[in-house]
């Protein structure tokens, strides 16, 4: 599995541009004044992403 997946950037200054995005469930943490990205994975962000949806009877 992937951490980081190839980007390229579609409009503004930095169009055309390649980046890394973070693969999921990952994110970015940022070091170095923000010149370095490093994926984590961060317990708090990926639980406001996995829902309970105990209130329907099919699989949602």
């Amino acid at each position: 599995m992937p951490v980081a997946l190839n980007s390229t950037i579609l409009s503004g200054d930095h169009k055309g541009n390649q980046q890394q995005l973070c693969a999921w469930p990952l994110r970015p943490l940022w070091k170095n004044n923000g010149t370095t990205m490093h994926c984590v994975f961060d317990k708090a962000s990926y639980d406001t992403w996995i829902y309970d949806l105990d209130a329907f009877t099919l699989p949602v």
